[in-house]
């Protein structure tokens, strides 16, 4: 069951019907953490476009349910799905649409469908080759914010993802999940032809090749 997702705002995009492209990933030989982290979304008033029932929204305080511009840190909107509670009667819409599946904002360019208008407006940036977020340091270009967040830490030298086990820190938590498989022995990468399993992705990807060879 999805839920909206907290942490970094570069986590991974959310899934899509349709097939199409998609932001091109930082270079890294086991996870895709680059350009196709999570989109940034807008408090955009599109929800009166939805067909999100109003019978699934249950609310702690039947008097804050009314009151869509709520702002207050309380979170009396509570999904009747999974019981997350949200601060705003917005966000629980937007939240109930990962339950429904129902994406009704489509690219005219491929026809994918995202949840969210923000959504579609950040993947139209990989049709349009837009790139709004600059570095300050180097002026490199970024299509989703959170990339230029994550690329700005080559500059600052902020290691904001540690180890528990041996205290090493990274720049990226994809950088984390492949370290801590030192300590696991997690091999999550097999080869379909041998079985033989590996913990990088780059590692399996070599010696693929010599089934090819």
């Amino acid at each position: 069951m999805v839920t909206e997702g907290g942490g970094d705002d570069s986590g991974g995009p959310e899934p899509d019907r349709n097939s199409g492209p998609d932001f091109p990933p930082e270079p890294d030989s086991d996870e895709k953490t680059g350009d196709s982290s999570e989109p940034e979304t807008e408090d955009s008033d599109d929800w009166n476009e939805t067909r999100e029932p109003q019978s699934g929204l249950n609310s702690h305080n039947n008097g804050s349910v009314s009151d869509s511009r709520s702002r207050t840190s309380e979170k009396h909107f509570i999904c009747s799905e999974c019981k997350k509670a949200f601060g705003s009667i917005k966000k629980l819409k937007r939240h109930m649409l990962t339950h429904k599946s129902e994406k009704p904002f489509s690219c005219s360019e491929c026809g994918k469908y995202f949840t969210t208008s923000g959504h579609l407006k950040t993947h139209r940036r990989c049709h349009t080759g837009e790139k709004p977020f600059s570095c300050l340091q180097c002026g490199k270009c970024f299509s989703i914010g959170g990339n230029l967040k994550r690329h700005m830490r080559c500059h600052t030298g902020e290691k904001p993802f540690s180890c528990s086990e041996c205290g090493n820190c990274f720049t990226e938590s994809g950088s984390l999940k492949r370290h801590v498989r030192c300590h696991t022995g997690a091999k999550p990468f097999s080869c379909s032809e041998c079985g033989k399993c590996f913990t990088r992705n780059g590692d399996l990807k070599s010696h693929i090749r010599c089934h090819t060879v």
